[in-house]
């Protein structure tokens, strides 16, 4: 009689133990790879994102450097102007042969070059270390999350390896592809990130330089000194959005290069001809203004299609990047699942 009993307590035990065990075994490896992806894609985005940082600490440093000297130029320009401004030996010789309205309008010229290159300079020195600001907020952010990717995984590796040796090695290979696309992405989206920021500021610029011809037209047609300094504030508007444009543009082309792309961006920055336009006012300035907003406008343009038609691309490799995550997902999972 208690033998009996005893026969029917092993045998209940029997089955129902080992599944319930294994099954309890099963959902922890399948928790464990839950959190092995997170900290992988925590730990892509701070990898890409480290050494955004350090490209951003390295070009402040060398634009601190160049603005210092921008500065220094600009200092000595204004000086002339205001040296040829006041009564001097110099500017009395000058007015005396005749040469002296040609000479500070030059100077004039010069210095407000010198102070375009230190505002352009003071404007993508701010867009920098705003960018350096982002960064050090989002990789603090994803501290938590981040560096404990090896810890999870030899733990499910564990489980695994011990109570469904059968499938360990396949879900090792699957883990290792996992990580090459988590890495590609990130920096897919990083790529993505800088198009998107010069497709925005070439969108501006384009549309400023719409209005700087507007205004060009109906200078021509007569506007005067309002439809000139219209036209000229414009034109500022336009510049302004092509300094950052030219530096989207090369943080575009770093984030291309992590993802073996290639694309070139030349965005000229020029001038004008913004003292002969307000001082030799007329039919043949205003043409010969026209012609170079005409000529900028059909540039960036051009350089807008190429730049929306690069970040379709992008998307187009993000999308295929983040529908391959998924498979391999989910054949991690079918492999966790049938060691259950």
């Amino acid at each position: 009689m208690d033998d009996r009993t005893t026969d029917r307590g092993h045998g209940a035990a029997g089955p129902d133990g080992p599944d319930a065990s294994d099954a309890t075994v099963a959902e922890r490896v399948r928790e464990l790879g839950r959190r092995l992806d997170e900290a992988l894609e925590a730990e892509s985005e701070q990898r890409v994102l480290e050494r955004s940082r350090e490209r951003l600490d390295r070009e402040i440093w060398q634009l601190e450097r160049r603005q210092a000297e921008r500065l220094v130029r600009h200092g000595k320009e204004a000086a002339d102007v205001e040296r040829l401004s006041q009564r001097s030996w110099s500017s009395i010789w000058l007015r005396l042969s005749g040469g002296l309205e040609e000479q500070l309008e030059l100077e004039q010229l010069e210095a407000e070059r010198a102070a375009a290159e230190v505002k352009e300079g003071e404007a993508e020195l701010q867009e920098l270390r705003e960018m350096l600001a982002r960064t050090s907020v989002r990789l603090g952010e994803l501290a938590p999350a981040a560096g404990g990717s090896e810890a999870i995984r030899s733990e499910r590796e564990r489980l695994v390896l011990s109570a469904f040796p059968a499938v360990a090695a396949g879900v090792r290979e699957v883990d290792g592809q996992l990580r090459a696309r988590q890495a590609l992405l990130a920096e897919l989206r990083e790529a993505i990130h800088a198009a998107g920021a010069l497709v925005s500021q070439l969108e501006r610029a384009v549309d400023r330089l719409e209005s700087a011809a507007a205004w060009g037209t109906y200078d021509m047609l007569g506007g005067g000194v309002i439809a000139t300094a219209a036209k000229h504030g414009r034109l500022d508007e336009a510049q302004e959005a092509l300094v950052g444009a030219r530096s989207a543009a090369r943080r575009l082309h770093k984030e291309l290069a992590d993802v073996g792309e290639a694309a070139s961006f030349d965005i000229a920055i020029s001038d004008g001809a913004r003292l002969g336009d307000y001082l030799l006012d007329g039919l043949f300035m205003d043409w010969h203004v026209q012609g170079k907003i005409n000529g900028a406008r059909d540039s960036n343009e051009r350089l807008l299609g190429e730049a929306r038609q690069l970040r379709r691309r992008l998307e187009t490799e993000a999308g295929k990047a983040e529908r391959e995550l998924a498979a391999l997902r989910a054949r991690r999972a079918s492999l966790l699942d049938s060691a259950g």
